[in-house]
């Protein structure tokens, strides 16, 4: 909400997770982007589950309320919150982007 209210046009929440990933157990099964509708279907799915619902969940707030990407990041990384916003756009990033054009 408060992304929204200052007409943000990213979000990003830092964690002690890389992201949203598809087995828990696998760092490699991380998901790098996905659209609103990507990210409700991982929750129905049961991908998205225990503590990881309420940030997905925050970042689909933040879009509703106008931010155009969120992004879950591991804040326990070195230079993350930098690598994340100011890296060129061809770079692979870190992360998870949940975005509004991302079917």
């Amino acid at each position: 909400a408060i992304a929204g209210a200052l007409d943000a046009r990213e979000f990003v929440l830092m964690t002690d997770v890389p992201g949203i990933l598809r087995d828990v157990k696998d760092p490699a099964s991380l998901i790098a982007e996905t659209g609103i509708d990507g990210a409700k279907q991982l929750i129905a799915d049961g991908v998205v589950g225990g503590g990881m619902i309420p940030k997905v969940t925050c970042c689909l707030t933040a879009l509703d309320a106008g931010v155009c990407a969120t992004h879950i990041i591991d804040g326990r990384r070195p230079h993350a919150l930098l690598e994340e916003l100011l890296a060129p756009p061809d770079t692979a990033k870190q992360g998870t982007t949940i975005a509004k054009d991302v079917d």
